[in-house]
């Protein structure tokens, strides 16, 4: 049996002005379990379209599904190795409107692919003049409202912006970034009004969609997985998740520590329900207030 605990966290304020904790008061939830769907071996990452398919990628069997909302799997593609359409270790997976963006991290690239999963094309440090802003190891990808491509390169610890053409754009959080320097991004996302929040140890690190720094939200502790879907932050840790209301930031975060036996891997928001992925499968809660 699933259940929810939910943990208020007192509001702190801290001393440096950059460094801000978005926690404290904010209206009572609980959670009901609506649903399971899903049978992942060792699922990592999920996002949810525009017209309502949740695509899942499997780091273990090296596969990418889309499912409906009621976990009929009606597509999938991949399996090991460097091809088209094959993956080695997906990460990372944005679905757009029309396209899918899976982060391809141990190819060094990413694939595009359209929303029935045909592969498209792939963008790679291959296609990049210069080497200096070539990436490895990305860790996650998402397409701006405007069409931008951002790309997490975790083996210079950068976020890299790409115009709609493929063309660099600029570097954001590399080692002239001041206080705002990435020391270990892990994920990241972007909200509607294309601010960047990423995950870097136990801060997330707030900038615009030009580089400049806005700022630094403490956290409780190093999460594994940051999503922004609704204009709500969502943060996953091993046995619970936390969400944050972009609308009204002051009210700070909420936790849910939720009884499950397999690792969370990720979650979200969507349409007043908390999906929170597993490794084996995708749990969907009614979020209600008292």
């Amino acid at each position: 049996m699933y259940y929810c605990y939910i943990n208020k966290i007192p509001k702190i304020i801290s001393a440096l002005s950059i460094l801000l904790l978005l926690v404290g008061n904010i209206e009572a939830q609980f959670l009901s379990l609506s649903r399971q769907i899903g049978d992942f071996v060792n699922a990592e990452a999920f996002s949810i379209s525009d017209n309502r398919f949740i695509y899942v990628t499997d780091s273990e069997t090296n596969e990418v599904y889309k499912l409906t909302m009621t976990g009929e799997v009606i597509q999938f593609i991949g399996g090991y190795g460097w091809s088209e359409g094959a993956f080695d270790n997906p990460v990372d997976i944005f679905a757009g409107t029309l396209n899918v963006y899976v982060t391809d991290k141990n190819n060094d690239r990413i694939q595009f692919l359209d929303k029935d999963l045909n592969y498209i094309s792939e963008f790679s440090s291959r296609r990049i003049d210069n080497p200096q802003y070539g990436f490895r190891y990305p860790t996650s990808a998402v397409i701006s409202p405007i069409g931008d491509l951002f790309i997490l390169d975790s083996d210079n610890s950068r976020i890299l912006k790409f115009d709609f053409s493929g063309k660099f754009s600029l570097e954001i959080g590399s080692y002239d970034a001041g206080s705002f320097m990435l020391n270990n991004p892990i994920k990241f996302d972007i909200s509607s009004d294309s601010r960047l929040f990423v995950l870097d140890d136990d801060e997330i690190k707030v900038f615009d969609q030009f580089g400049g720094g806005l700022n630094r939200i403490k956290i409780k502790s190093r999460a594994k997985n940051l999503h922004i879907k609704s204009d709500i932050i969502c943060l996953t840790y091993t046995d619970s998740v936390e969400l944050l209301n972009l609308q009204n930031p002051s009210q700070g975060f909420i936790t849910y520590t939720i009884d499950n036996d397999n690792t969370l891997k990720d979650a979200f928001v969507y349409q007043d329900q908390l999906f929170v992925l597993t490794e084996k499968m995708i749990s969907i809660y009614n979020l209600q207030k008292n």
